[in-house]
């Protein structure tokens, strides 16, 4: 099934590209609809997004983050 024409063809399976894992096969978005394309996307990695959480919700600047680190609380 992974190799059929049509089925690539029409989005049903598509190759998945993550940083950190490689490609890989999986199935694609269940609903098609023209005007509303769904992106497939990895997850994030654990932690990628923390700075700009700390930043946006705690109000954090990037010495503040270095300082935390430096601690070893984050």
């Amino acid at each position: 099934i992974h190799s059929d024409p049509h089925l690539r063809e029409r989005g049903m399976i598509m190759t998945m590209h993550h940083p950190s894992h490689g490609s890989f096969d999986l199935p694609g978005f269940p609903v098609q609809l023209k005007d509303s394309p769904v992106e497939m996307k990895p997850a994030p990695l654990l932690g990628e997004h923390n700075a700009e959480v700390f930043a946006e919700l705690l109000g954090l600047n990037e010495n503040d983050l270095m300082e935390l680190k430096r601690e070893a609380v984050i």
